[in-house]
């Protein structure tokens, strides 16, 4: 390998590393909570049901307002 192909692999592996990409699992929990802060449920009951940081609730739901009864 050459200075410069070594160069360019190193840096695609320093971004994989960083970069994840989102699991079907992932993306469903992430609909999940935006359908359950849409429907008003607290996000503590979130934590509960889902088993998830809540920083990651809050990082998403604070963009939905819930319904109004």
């Amino acid at each position: 390998m050459n200075f410069v192909s070594s160069r360019i692999l190193k840096n695609n592996m320093r971004d994989n590393k960083y970069k994840k990409s989102k699991t079907t699992e992932e993306l469903l929990v992430d609909l999940l909570i935006i359908e359950l802060a849409k429907a008003g449920i607290p996000q503590l009951e979130v934590q509960k049901i889902l088993g998830v940081d809540i920083y990651r609730i809050n990082r998403i739901a604070k963009y939905f307002k819930s319904r109004k009864k």
